[in-house]
């Protein structure tokens, strides 16, 4: 079942987005927390502002977003944590419940985004999976797999025919618009995106799929819905 956490009983401003985490952020982190600047700090824009008037903002926002950083240095008590600035946010990775605890006790109206797992059982699923993403919905709401393909030039200038031909023999799969806009586009495949997906339900037609194109695979992800965790 769902774990009970402070993080329940605290009413952040409307935009704090509250997530449940699909995988550990660099490798390792369950807890990420996101918390912005003293915007009431940051410079105005004057009406007819100038290149020192840019320079002057970013060290502005970069002094401001510093300052942040060695506050909540201070503040956490686990020292296993991570902490990344872009641009007036300040984002903080860290497996320790009360670090968090203590940032939003003291910005709890400047928090943006907190992402957390569900229960224990959450936790114990992603790291046992490295290729499990744990989500509210299926991809597309419908396929427990999502294939990553190699986007290599050779089979841009085929426009992937040979995949083209073996899905033709599947019943139950998706690709993603770029594939899908080298089957049917008139486009230069040079023009096309670069990210090659295909989604899949059946455990073995996945299994089929991995035979054929082994070579081709760049990420195999599987779906875990939240609903079976909490359970």
């Amino acid at each position: 079942m769902e774990t009970t956490s402070f993080l329940d009983n605290i009413n952040f401003a409307k935009n704090t987005k509250l997530n449940y985490i699909q995988r550990k952020w660099y490798g390792k982190y369950i807890f990420k927390l996101v918390v912005e600047v003293d915007r009431s700090k940051l410079v105005k824009t004057p009406k007819n502002h100038s290149f020192h008037w840019t320079y002057a903002k970013y060290a502005n926002s970069y002094q401001l977003a510093q300052e942040l950083i060695k506050e909540i240095a201070g503040l956490v008590t686990n020292s296993d944590y991570r902490l990344r600035r872009e641009g007036t946010r300040i984002s903080f990775f860290t497996n320790s419940e009360d670090n968090i605890k203590v940032i939003v006790d003291q910005y709890k109206d400047r928090v943006l985004e907190i992402d957390r797992p569900l229960n224990e059982n959450h936790v114990q699923v992603i790291e046992q999976h490295r290729k499990v993403v744990v989500r509210k919905n299926l991809f597309l709401d419908q396929y427990k797999f999502k294939v990553y393909m190699n986007n290599s030039w050779a089979h841009r200038a085929d426009r992937y025919s040979h995949l083209k031909e073996f899905l033709s023999n599947l019943d139950d799969y998706e690709i993603n618009h770029i594939l899908r806009d080298f089957f049917e586009s008139q486009k230069s495949p040079n023009r096309l995106g670069y990210t090659i997906a295909v989604y899949l339900n059946s455990p073995e037609n996945l299994m089929m799929f991995q035979l054929r194109f082994n070579n081709e695979i760049t990420k195999v992800e599987e779906a875990v819905l939240l609903s079976d965790l909490d359970k």
